[in-house]
């Protein structure tokens, strides 16, 4: 059987086990009482939202061009590599990379022979007529190519099928990596990255905002699980430096931090907000686990900061202070902060009551994903909760 026609097969075995177990589950998880809390309702739940987005096959037919592979499949693809977890059917993993070709096939350098990016019209210098490679965008969608080949190449029991698959990824996600090297600074044992130099650039030259420093840690921190190269745990190490520096210790026992490392010329200081704070505390939490800066003090403070600063006792609102407004779709944004259940125990349950309370038909495509992934996550961290 050739690649396309395992794909084929993947795809209609992944159709089916949809079929099948929402035929199983439909009765039971309706019923009062059931609720994303129990493994197989939140299994359910998956499916449903995965077939909500373009009937399973995500986003990965868009460009890059306003965000959507970066914002939205990243987290698709991600959430596949969850459910592969906690369900060990290789099906997720077909799924996985029947997508991620397409996504490969949308960087600069396969679509004309540009550069190994994905270029954005977001993030750039007003009036910019033409797409270009920002850091944010492109470490977003690396990390779970970096992810798959970090899972694939340690289990022999996956190389028939996927190693070689999982040796380009990890070529394609360093190639990314990479390309951004030139706008990387290392102070002491602190590191940053820097928005390009160049007259694209909305801020040029300026440090960037915290949740770009850790979209790329995560990725670093992948590669360095597939590769044992100790460069990416030493610059993910400084990255995690120059994050926690950032913190600051509130009496409450949570933390709090601004989105900018140092504001840009003309810009006012502004708060992290829940949604981007999602990307910062899961690099702290992966940082934490590789032994590097974060230790369960810093767990306890972020979900501290979750559940005290961001919940305002009816929805969580926008800001990790503490005195943000509750907006859509930020607020939902906050079930992205599900890897901190590990550490704090109410979290899980705080995410999963939110989730709960909003059916899926009442939510946008893009809060579908949000929950599309915290529901994977959940699932896949079963045994540690």
């Amino acid at each position: 059987m050739n690649r396309q026609s395992r794909r084929t097969w993947g795809s209609f075995v992944g159709l089916l086990i949809v079929a099948v177990f929402l035929a199983l589950c439909s009765s039971s998880c309706g019923r009062a009482g059931s609720s994303s809390t129990d493994a197989a309702c939140g299994l359910q739940a998956y499916l449903e939202l995965n077939e909500r987005i373009n009937q399973g096959q995500g986003y990965a037919n868009h460009l890059q061009t306003i965000g959507y592979l970066s914002w939205r499949e990243a987290l698709v693809l991600d959430s596949y590599l969850n459910v592969y977890e906690y369900t060990q059917d290789i099906a997720w993993l077909e799924n996985f990379v029947q997508q991620a070709d397409l996504v490969l096939i949308h960087r600069d350098d396969y679509l004309y022979g540009g550069d190994p990016v994905w270029s954005t019209l977001k993030y750039l210098a007003d009036g910019w007529p033409q797409p270009e490679g920002i850091i944010i965008d492109n470490a977003m969608i690396a990390y779970p190519f970096a992810r798959f080949s970090a899972l694939v190449k340690p289990n022999s029991d996956l190389h028939a099928t996927f190693l070689n698959v999982a040796l380009w990824y990890e070529q394609k996600a360093t190639e990314t990596v990479r390309f951004f090297d030139d706008q990387y600074q290392v102070a002491g044992d602190h590191g940053a990255y820097r928005s390009a130099d160049a007259e694209y650039s909305k801020h040029p030259g300026a440090i960037a905002p915290v949740n770009w420093q850790a979209a790329m840690g995560k990725v670093l921190l992948a590669l360095y699980d597939v590769t044992g190269n100790q460069e990416f745990l030493d610059r993910a190490a400084q990255l995690a430096r120059t994050i926690k520096q950032e913190l600051e210790s509130v009496a409450n026992g949570s933390y709090r931090w601004h989105y900018w490392i140092e504001e840009p010329s003309g810009s006012a200081a502004s708060a992290e907000d829940i949604s981007h704070g999602a990307i910062d505390v899961q690099f702290a939490v992966m940082a934490h686990d590789h032994g590097l800066v974060f230790d369960e003090d810093d767990m306890m403070r972020f979900g501290a900061t979750l559940i005290l600063n961001s919940w305002n006792g009816v929805d969580w609102t926008s800001s990790v202070w503490g005195d943000g407004n509750v907006i859509s779709p930020l607020k939902h944004a906050a079930a992205l902060w599900v890897d901190l259940a590990r550490f704090v125990p109410n979290v899980a349950a705080r995410i999963q009551s939110y989730i709960d309370s909003h059916p899926s038909e009442h939510l946008s495509d893009y809060q579908a994903v949000l929950y599309m992934w915290s529901i994977s996550r959940l699932l896949s961290l079963q045994e540690l909760l």
